[in-house]
């Protein structure tokens, strides 16, 4: 299972990416936290949006939504 974690504006971003029943297709899971905290939060990509050719394709495209999601969301409420 190939896994990626990245460093997002204070957050710890994690995607896998699982081939679908050996079809050489791909999906993501992600996972967001707040780095340095043992609190996670899982967030599911939509199916619809998340077959892909390639595990580093699905990667790309888990760690680019969590980095929107981070990005819209007011976190600290300093925005």
């Amino acid at each position: 299972m190939p896994v990626r974690s990245v460093e997002h504006r204070g957050f710890t971003i994690r995607a896998a990416a699982f081939e679908v029943a050996r079809t050489g297709r791909f999906i993501a899971s992600l996972e967001i936290s707040r780095t340095g905290s043992t609190e996670r939060n899982l967030i599911d990509l939509p199916l619809t949006d998340g077959l892909f050719d390639s595990a580093e394709d699905a990667l790309d495209d888990a760690i680019a939504h969590a980095r929107r999601v981070i990005d819209c969301v007011d976190f600290d409420g300093d925005r």
